[in-house]
């Protein structure tokens, strides 16, 4: 693959150019400046709210309450930098934490429209996956999964990703481990079968009646 450029088309500057708008996220209303025109060239939801006549247009102000200011402040972050600041560093629980924070973004993605900031949680989901191997890695489970599930409709291609990682390098252990049985989403349990059964090519002679007896304490038996 090419490297990526470091030039870009010479109306990008544009962007960072008129005033600055506030994101008020959360119940504690943290507020968040940002240039509009970046933030509106990369959401199609803050380019509508921006727009026209609408409330936050003319106060130039847009509440967020029900979002975490922790995950309005990765955006803006990548908004000026490209960069996704959820780098742990090791493996473990503390890698859950980073996938959660991956998760919440793509999910804050998909409200505010931004597929450029989705795609680019996909890239870091995939990257994360390739530091971390063997005996060292660590797979999204609980309670990452069901905050994915609970909050994106079951067509989000991340939720395919999440499939797939485990598809491909999955060990029983991982769940066994990690994973409280109350938050593996059913949906994902059952495209994951599919998907292993897809792949299963045992033939039928390779199954022995005799590997699936229950085998009770009778002496005479």
């Amino acid at each position: 693959m090419a490297p990526k450029s470091i030039r870009v088309p010479k109306d990008h500057v544009t962007r960072f150019q008129g005033r600055a708008i506030e994101i008020v996220v959360g119940d504690e209303q943290k507020v968040f400046g940002v240039h509009e025109g970046l933030v509106r060239s990369s959401s199609p939801f803050f380019n509508r709210a921006l727009a026209g006549e609408w409330k936050e247009s003319v106060q130039r102000t847009v509440p967020l309450p029900d979002d975490e200011p922790e995950i309005a402040a990765l955006y803006i972050h990548w908004l000026y930098t490209g960069k996704l600041a959820v780098s742990c560093g090791e493996p473990g629980r503390i890698k859950h934490a980073e996938y959660l924070d991956l998760v919440k973004a793509y999910v804050f993605g998909n409200k505010i429209l931004d597929t450029r900031f989705q795609n680019a949680i996909i890239d870091a989901l995939v990257e994360s996956r390739s530091e971390w191997q063997g005996e060292n890695s660590t797979y999204p489970v609980g309670e990452v999964l069901e905050y994915a599930y609970d909050h994106l409709p079951g067509t989000a291609p991340i939720l395919e990703l999440f499939v797939d990682m485990y598809v491909r390098d999955a060990h029983s252990s991982w769940l066994r481990k990690w994973a409280n049985p109350d938050m593996v989403p059913q949906p994902f349990l059952l495209k994951l079968a599919s998907k292993l059964l897809d792949r299963c090519d045992a033939s039928w002679d390779s199954l022995k009646a005799c590997n699936y007896y229950s085998h009770g304490k009778n002496p005479n038996r």
